[in-house]
């Protein structure tokens, strides 16, 4: 990929990335130290399959961290991609020597990526879907993706009517413009890739989160609280799929269609 062909993204003031890399700590303990949110993270990198001799799309990557360095220990290059300059920056700033051997950088919009067609083996994306117009995001991942090269994303569900109020009272936890994932969102997925799977959690075991806020004992109580919870979300999710669309997150994965047009994908 010729840095020469990057094409010009707008990007967030210093000011806006700072305030987002701010968040992280918090942000952090609600969701990467959440052992249901990791195991999402870990389901939508095994279905990527063999990654040692291919090129993956980090999508919309930010300033985290930890996906991007699981991606370079697998993947022969990983191409971190976010239309923001600053938390790129922090981000190369942060990875392990090693990994910034493997990654390249990319500030570029996610809905016209500065990347040659069929130019990557396989994509990822945490949280990133979003924050997008899929009609205009979807085919161009489905260009800059090879035929047959798969994709899973971990996204947020925008059905669950709890989660969408928690939602409205912390909106320093997001940024403008989100739209959690619709069951709709999905089939526009099916409609434009192959293979499209999805597989929803956390339900009842949300509530073990607001256990954390407990001084002294919180942390204890939700470590023994997300376990049986999560038992039986997963039961629950499963016997009575009508229930899905209300979990918290979703995982959803797609190949890119083997024939025809990119244009058409």
């Amino acid at each position: 990929m010729d840095p020469a062909s990057l094409k010009p993204a707008p990007l967030r003031s210093v000011k806006t990335a700072r305030r987002i890399v701010a968040r992280g700590p918090f942000r952090s303990r609600f969701y990467f130290q959440n052992p249901l949110h990791r195991e999402n993270i870990t389901r939508a990198l095994d279905a990527l399959g063999d990654l040692r001799s291919s090129r993956v799309l980090d999508y919309g990557c930010g300033a985290r961290v930890l996906t991007t360095e699981i991606l370079a220990r697998e993947a022969r290059m990983v191409v971190a991609l976010d239309a923001d300059f600053e938390a790129l920056k922090i981000l190369r700033s942060r990875l392990s020597e090693e990994a910034r051997q493997r990654v390249l950088v990319v500030v570029s919009d996610a809905h016209a990526m500065a990347l040659k067609d069929a130019a990557l083996d396989a994509a990822f994306g945490l949280g990133i879907m979003h924050h997008l117009d899929l009609g205009k995001a979807l085919p161009d991942l489905s260009r800059i993706l090879k035929p047959g090269a798969p994709g899973a994303f971990v996204e947020p569900l925008g059905h669950n009517p709890l989660v969408n109020l928690f939602r409205r009272l912390t909106p320093a936890m997001r940024e403008r413009g989100e739209h959690p994932l619709t069951m709709g969102d999905i089939e526009e997925v099916r409609a434009r890739f192959d293979a499209v799977d999805h597989h929803e959690s956390q339900l009842l075991s949300i509530g073990a989160l607001a256990l954390r806020a407990i001084p002294w004992a919180g942390e204890r109580l939700f470590r023994i609280a997300i376990v049986p919870l999560a038992a039986i979300d997963r039961w629950a999710l499963r016997s009575l799929p009508s229930l899905r669309k209300y979990a918290w997150t979703t995982v959803i994965t797609f190949r890119r269609r083997a024939i025809g047009p990119a244009s058409l994908q």
